[in-house]
């Protein structure tokens, strides 16, 4: 279903789309198309606060998606706004 969702232009942005590569398996919380095509990596935290293993996630996260092959232009954590 991630495959087929992106490429398909007409989908700005899949929520939960499902990677594997060398033996980790990832869901991307929000893959954000860009025009160039290229993608956003968006990792989800509840919280309001920046913690220090968020980042770890999402290296993770992009390890995984640059090595299936994904164009990532930037990977990052997104935070609540309260």
């Amino acid at each position: 279903m991630t495959l087929e969702a992106m490429v398909d232009p007409n989908i700005p942005a899949i929520y939960e789309a499902a990677f594997t590569y060398d033996g980790v398996r990832v869901r991307a919380d929000i893959l954000k198309r860009l025009k160039n095509g290229k993608w956003d990596l968006i990792e989800v935290k509840s919280t309001t606060a920046v913690k220090d293993v968020h980042l770890p996630d999402a290296a993770v996260q992009y390890y995984v998606l640059k090595g299936a092959g994904v164009d990532v232009h930037k990977a990052f954590p997104m935070y609540l706004n309260n």
